[in-house]
């Protein structure tokens, strides 16, 4: 998916590589979309005023006041760099990196990569605000979501913090959000 929003995004991480050129020549990075940035990806139904990541192995240099603006049907927006976010926040399956989808390679020492849907979810477990709602209502409806493999990914997470009990009524809404629409349209007249 091509948008302004998409080039904002690729902008941001262009100037983190190239700062981080200039202070450490041979470092290389991996990094993970994650939140708004990776929804809009899969569905282009969610813009953001911040770009979450997941850095690894190490986080590069984030040059300070990281930003771009780009073009939103003829209205200038902005968008940021969190530099607040943390994986750990929220869920988040040990895995992830083996299911997450590669967009790109950036400057020559960032591999941009992209959440899959199911790990998008399951960070969105924890908090379920209405922004994370919609976010589900999109992302279970990707091809690549699988009920089953998110169900035991979620579990698995919550099992892992000791979680399990509290959290276990937001995987039947995320469930009940996929159930909804698999259901066949129903003609009532």
């Amino acid at each position: 998916m091509n948008t302004s929003f998409t080039e904002a995004i690729y902008d941001i991480f262009e100037q983190i590589s190239t700062y981080n050129k200039t202070l450490w020549p041979k470092s290389i990075s991996t990094i993970y979309l994650a939140g708004g940035a990776a929804v809009h990806f899969y569905t282009n139904a969610r813009r953001s005023d911040d770009i979450d990541a997941i850095m690894e192995p190490i986080k590069p240099a984030i040059p300070d006041h990281l930003g771009t603006t780009w073009d939103n049907n003829g209205v200038v927006e902005s968008v940021s760099f969190d530099t607040t976010y943390h994986p750990y926040f929220g869920l988040l399956a040990e895995d992830y990196m083996d299911r997450a989808v590669h967009i790109k390679e950036i400057g020559g020492n960032l591999s941009l990569y992209v959440l899959h849907p199911i790990d998008l979810v399951i960070t969105k477990v924890l908090r379920y605000s209405d922004a994370d709602a919609e976010d589900i209502e999109h992302l279970v409806q990707h091809k690549e979501f699988n009920v089953d493999v998110f169900k035991q990914l979620a579990q698995e997470s919550l099992d892992a913090r000791g979680m399990a009990s509290h959290y276990q009524n937001h995987i039947q809404w995320v469930i009940d959000a996929y159930e909804s629409h698999q259901q066949p349209d129903r003609d009532y007249s």
